[in-house]
């Protein structure tokens, strides 16, 4: 079964009637089923990107992986802290960055990740981060300095 099968399967269950929606959402992390179908979902837009050789760079996606407002942030939805820092623009490829970090975490907290993007930005200085919806400073976030 695909990514997107998964996410449409997963957005379609009904969350007063099964249990399992909620329970898989909160399974990785996440206390909102509707902000966990975004992601899966923005994450399957992304698999399809990278699967077909396609430039996801400075590409924005058309999900909002971030769906927060300003009464209620991001992290209120989460069992473990984001980041604090928002980007500008959620439709870049920094939020799913967030997110994969994020769901890394839960799945297998020694994940390299985060060590990963450190090491090719350092590698490609030239690189144009806020192109991809990276904030100023992104690296200094607790989030992105979690040692395990």
């Amino acid at each position: 079964m695909s990514i997107g099968q998964l996410s449409k399967i997963y957005k379609d269950l009904k969350e007063n009637l099964d249990s399992c929606k909620i329970n898989t959402a909160k399974s990785f992390g996440v206390n909102k089923t509707d902000l966990f179908s975004e992601w899966i979902h923005g994450l399957s837009i992304i698999r399809n990107i990278c699967a077909h050789h396609g430039r996801l760079w400075n590409k924005s996606i058309p999900v909002n992986m971030f769906s927060w407002n300003k009464t209620q942030p991001i992290n209120n939805f989460l069992s473990k802290s984001l980041i604090t820092n928002y980007p500008s623009n959620p439709n870049k490829l920094y939020a799913p960055i967030c997110c994969i970090q994020y769901l890394l975490d839960i799945i297998e907290p020694s994940n390299n990740f985060r060590d990963k993007l450190k090491t090719l930005f350092q590698k490609h200085p030239f690189v144009d981060e806020k192109n991809m919806g990276f904030p100023r400073n992104w690296d200094r976030e607790q989030f992105w300095n979690k040692v395990f």
